[in-house]
């Protein structure tokens, strides 16, 4: 805060008209805002309050009085002016107050002041149009021009120049000047009579972005030519001209008019010397861009629309100002005004604001007194109409708003600012204009080519509506226009000729379109083995009928051959008559190849040229409902059934309303059944050649009695079709041949007369429905109707569909949707089938894998399932595990074979369950050997713990079995285990086996056939592992003498630590013979020990090569185990066929 009071004497105790000789003034500045600094701050602006002060003392206008000076410095921040409004009233017992200086802080100020009391002068950006309304803000005098009025100079500028929508740009800084300035001049535009409006507007970021300038340019293109801007930085409305330049708006079609209320004009505040300021368009920056030429044609493109009088020094205002800051009463010697050669651009407003509140103190003091101190409205409501100021002659409206003076100006071609309309406003909203120029086109719209911009261009905004005079502006087009044209109609009238030619070619073509060329047409190939007498096979094979192999093997019969046009499949009857036609036959013979009825065999035409006439039917190689029904289908239920006279029904119907009349010949041979279940009537002909084709006495049977009666000259009517249609159903519902002749006493001869005849009671075919046939009792009825002996009794087809359709009880339900069901009811007969077979085979295949997971290693196994071959593999240190039954030839002595299989069985299963829950592998077992490694084929470091937790878990199994058959004897074993290389494979294609090679295997089997009865046998080997490892404790053996091996230090181990087995433990009384026990390990000697196992360690040695076995069993123990070899080899020959 910055406070300075003192007094100023005019007449020593002199009496004015109140006892009051003191003044108190109150001033809001802005200090050290960049921005303000140039344009109302302290600096540069407060020494217009001394300058004033002189002007007072001079006129006289207060005299008697003193003053004291209050400056408090609100940064234009809303808040500090409304808290430092409350400190200057309150505390410093301001008179009137002057500011603050921008719009948003000086509502806060004008509303703290109003509520006080405190009369408020405004001056420097303050423009908004609130501040006209007042009855809110009595006690506010505005020494400032308001927007409102600038708005309605600007809707004159575009009224006079026939202009009606303009796109409107602004970027503000902090002090939103530009932002008010915008929302007051669109109030203005829409209150006043001219309709004029914005039709885009934009607002850019502080400071703006080349991209937001660059969408507004875009938008502008395509809706305005009239771009209005307010900047509240001159160097942002330059970066915009440059951009216009850069987006191509430097064109005569666009106006840029630029909106201030700075009294600047083209000026800035920066001198290019000491009395010439620069132009906005020049780049004022160090070091400068270089664009100033780019700039300057914008410039001559732009309009200015700003107060009357530029801010120049010619009076010397701004020296005053400049040196009065230093002297009183502010005696600033801290200010910056060092380099400065003028003062704040709203130094004068300051000047003048304070000149009015003396005026107006003057001319109020005597009339109201103190009432000027209490009632601040008696302000505004003696107002002078006019003051001379330092902003020239200023005029005011009967509520003291300033009345403003603005005009229109440019550049002419020489760059020389001009003016062309001034604007003297004689209320807020009414003013009188005045032309400074009168060829508006040539003067000021020189720069523009001497031609007003218009509203909207003439081709319009996108260029896409100019209208376009070809002969003015295109005379040479136009004559090459006209020429083609002229060529155009001579290719339409010969090409119309052209046309009427080939119509009447393609109605003859079509009218012959019937008529096929025998060259066209191919004959399928045919096979000996395989050879076909009929017209259409049911069963004729599988693939399309489009397909050149649906003939194959089809032969040609008396009657029909068989056919391919253009790889269609097709059917020829033969004619024995020489054909000729008409027109009208031809036309209705191509009108024919183009019927489509779904009912209706497709009609391709007649071939003449051949050594017989032929008509060309497409070929259905299901066949006729003759043939199909002479099949055991089980599809034909009821609703298939009534479904093929449903059809057939539907294709007569056709017929009999086609230009064809009927069909003549209708039987169940003439009715052929689609791929896809359709009937389709076929072999309908002219009427001509049904009068000379002869019918064959078995055809006979479907003719209506009428026509067997005329038979020489019948040529065929609607009732005989009909007649010939209950024929048809007779076959339907009995699923029979005609008449059933093959279960008739009479011949067909006989049949064919005794219809002919006719009676009281006519001869008809006997109806006895098939079986299973869930026919509607109404259909016989049908059916009899139809072949009653009087034609005109018979209903026609229309009738019959009617009836068909109420008979049809499951609705619009097809025979395709009906045959589809059915085989999908099928289909999932045989998938269910299907998952339960597959069930059992998973099954089985489960059973397959454990039995494999038995005989092999898993990851073996899976390669074998595979295919794959397993190749040897070479581990570098595994563990193996040899155990053997001690005295198993002396229990085999004591078992029968039978108990001696069960025994074994029982132990080995037992150490099969131990396994599992090891990282071990059982190799194989032979007689009472049993092989186990653990290291492979998945690699362990703790391979030697693991057998060695094996074979302890043996040794303790062992020790609780019991043999059922032999309570007091007890089995003990000899367990060998040895560390070291081994190679792995699987051996044989045939009973494939995974078998173990090496010297490691050997020395394993020695350490079994050298230990004891109840001991685990070490190699040092082994026992080296075991030690690292740690967790077992062993008892060296000593060396002993191992056949092949030479001296061998060996070890037993006898627990595992932690666990409460030993093999020391006291064992249970056995009586088997032991060698050891009965010399009572005196009279052997190591040597001794070796011979004694020798033939032993040989055989396990042979074994683990899959040799035959040579123990010296007794003869009882080899039938046992021949049992038991006879038991494995069926398991291996399981695993073979898997």
């Amino acid at each position: 805060m910055f406070s300075l009071s003192f007094l100023i004497f005019l007449f020593p105790f002199g009496n004015s008209l109140l006892n009051r000789t003191t003044l108190n003034l109150g001033f809001l500045f802005p200090k050290n805002d960049p921005i303000l600094y140039e344009l109302t701050g302290f600096d540069l602006s407060a020494g217009a309050v001394g300058v004033a002060m002189d002007k007072i003392k001079q006129q006289q206008l207060l005299p008697g009085y003193n003053y004291t000076y209050t400056v408090l410095y609100d940064e234009c921040i809303e808040s500090q002016a409304t808290g430092m409004v409350y400190d200057l009233i309150n505390k410093e017992n301001v008179d009137v107050l002057f500011g603050s200086t921008c719009n948003m802080a000086a509502i806060r100020s004008a509303y703290m002041t109003n509520f006080y009391q405190t009369p408020s002068f405004l001056w420097g950006l303050v423009s908004a149009s609130m501040f006209l309304n007042i009855g809110k803000l009595p006690n506010v005098v505005n020494i400032n021009p308001s927007f409102t009025s600038l708005g309605y100079a600007l809707v004159d500028v575009m009224k006079v120049f026939n202009w009606t929508k303009f796109n409107f740009i602004y970027a503000s800084d902090r002090l939103n000047r530009c932002n008010n300035m915008y929302y007051d001049i669109i109030a203005a535009t829409d209150a006043a009579d001219y309709k004029t409006y914005g039709a885009q507007s934009q607002k850019a970021s502080n400071p703006p972005l080349d991209a937001e300038f660059d969408y507004f340019i875009n938008m502008t293109k395509a809706s305005s030519r009239i771009i209005v801007a307010c900047f509240d930085n001159d160097l942002w409305k330059r970066q915009f001209m440059l951009r216009m330049f850069d987006l191509g708006l430097n064109n005569n079609e666009y106006v840029f008019i630029s909106v201030e209320l700075k009294n600047m004009g083209w000026s800035t505040n920066v001198f290019a010397s000491d009395t010439e300021r620069l132009r906005f368009y020049i780049d004022t920056r160090n070091p400068p861009d270089g664009r100033d030429k780019d700039a300057e044609v914008i410039a001559r493109r732009t309009l200015i629309l700003d107060l009357s009088k530029e801010n120049s020094d010619t009076d010397g205002f701004d020296k005053l100002v400049l040196n009065r800051i230093k002297l009183d009463p502010f005696y600033c010697t801290s200010c910056n005004t060092s380099g400065r050669s003028t003062a704040s651009t709203y130094a004068r407003y300051l000047h003048d604001s304070i000149l009015l509140w003396a005026n107006i103190m003057n001319t109020t003091i005597p009339k109201y007194g103190y009432d000027i101190f209490t009632q601040p409205s008696i302000f505004n409501q003696n107002c002078p109409s006019d003051l001379p100021g330092a902003l020239g002659n200023l005029e005011f409206d009967n509520n003291c708003q300033r009345l403003p003076y603005f005009q229109l100006k440019g550049l002419d071609s020489k760059l020389a600012a001009t003016v062309y309309f001034e604007y003297n406003f004689t209320s807020t909203r009414g003013f009188i204009r005045t032309d400074f120029v009168k060829d508006f086109a040539n003067m000021i719209f020189e720069n523009w080519g001497s031609t007003v911009p218009l509203d909207v261009p003439l081709c319009g905004y996108l260029g896409n509506s100019c209208p376009v005079n070809f002969f003015k502006d295109y005379l040479t087009l136009s004559i090459i226009v006209i020429f083609l044209a002229l060529l155009i109609i001579l290719f339409i009238i010969s090409l119309s000729i052209y046309a009427l030619v080939s119509i009447r070619r393609q109605k003859r073509s079509e009218l012959l379109v019937w008529k096929i060329p025998h060259l066209k047409l191919t004959k399928p190939e045919i096979s000996k083995d395989n050879q076909s007498q009929s017209m259409y096979s049911f069963n004729s094979g599988k693939t399309s009928n489009t397909s050149k192999n649906s003939l194959i093997n089809k032969r040609e019969t008396k009657k029909f051959c068989f056919l391919y046009l253009d790889n269609e499949s097709l059917v020829g009857q033969k004619h024995s008559i020489v054909i000729d036609v008409n027109n009208e036959e031809m036309k209705l013979l191509s009108e024919m190849t183009r019927w489509g009825h779904e009912n209706i065999n497709k009609f391709f035409g007649i071939c003449l040229d051949g050594n017989k006439a032929m008509s060309l039917w497409k070929y259905c190689r299901r066949g006729s409902i003759f043939e199909v029904l002479q099949t055991d289908n089980t599809m034909f239920d009821s609703f298939f059934l009534m479904s093929i006279i449903g059809d057939i029904a539907s294709g007569i119907h056709f017929l009999h309303t086609s230009n064809i009349g009927f069909h003549g010949q209708l039987s169940s041979k003439h009715c052929l059944v689609s791929d896809r279940w359709q009937i389709k009537i076929s072999n309908f002909s002219l009427k001509s050649i049904n009068a000379m084709e002869k019918i064959s006495t078995k055809d006979k049977l479907w003719l209506a009695p009428e026509a067997l009666r005329h038979e020489n000259n019948y040529l065929g009517s609607k009732e005989g079709d009909i007649y010939s249609f209950a024929i048809i159903c007779s076959e339907i519902l009995t699923k029979a041949g005609p008449w059933d002749v093959e279960n008739r006493s009479e011949s067909v001869e006989e049949l064919i007369y005794l219809v002919k005849r006719g009676g009281s009671i006519p001869l008809r075919p006997n109806i006895k429905l098939a079986e299973a046939a869930d026919i509607n009792p109404a259909m016989i009825t049908l059916v009899r109707d139809c072949w009653k002996e009087n034609p005109t009794e018979r209903p026609n087809t229309k009738q019959i569909k009617t009836l068909l359709k109420a008979f049809n009880e499951k609705g619009s339900k097809n025979l395709m949707d009906h045959v589809f069901n059915i085989l999908e009811e099928y289909a999932q007969t045989l998938k269910d089938e299907v998952d339960d077979r597959s069930q059992e085979l998973v099954e089985e295949q489960r059973k397959s894998d454990l039995l494999l997971s038995k005989m092999l290693p898993a990851p073996i196994a899976a390669k074998l399932k595979l295919g794959q071959i397993v190749e040897p593999e070479d581990f570098e240190s595994v563990t193996i595990l040899f155990s053997d039954i001690v005295q198993f030839t002396h229990l085999s002595n004591l078992c029968r074979p039978l108990q001696l299989i069960s025994m074994v069985n029982e132990l080995f299963t037992l150490f099969d369950n131990i396994i599992e829950r090891s990282a071990c592998y059982k190799i194989e077992s032979i007689a009472d050997g049993y092989l186990v490694v653990s290291g492979l084929p998945i690699r362990y470091e703790t391979h030697a713990s693991e057998c060695a937790k094996l074979a302890l878990n043996f040794m303790e199994g062992v020790r609780e079995f019991r043999i059922p058959h032999l309570p007091n004897e007890r089995v003990q074993l000899r367990i060998g285990l040895n560390s070291g290389p081994c190679v792995a494979s699987v051996v044989g294609l045939s009973a494939p086996r995974f078998c173990l090679f090496g010297d490691t295997v050997n020395t394993a089997s020695r350490m079994e056939s050298h230990g004891k009865p109840g001991q685990i046998h070490l190699t040092e080997s082994c026992h080296v592992l075991l030690t690292k490892l740690g967790g077992f404790t062993t008892e060296p053996r000593g060396e002993i003498l191992v056949k092949g091996k030479g001296v061998m230090t060996t070890y037993f181990l006898h627990q595992q630590i932690g666990s409460t087995f030993s093999t020391t433990q006291e064992q249970p009384p056995s009586r088997i013979y032991d060698p050891d026990v009965a010399n009572n390990n005196k009279n052997t000697n190591v040597l001794s020990n070796v011979e004694e196992y020798d033939d032993r360690a040989s055989v396990d040695k042979k074994l683990t090569i899959q040799q035959p076995s040579r123990f010296p069993y007794h003869q009882r123990e080899k039938k046992a185990m021949g049992m038991y070899k006879e038991y494995e080899a069926h398991v291996q020959a399981e695993l073979s066929s898997f």
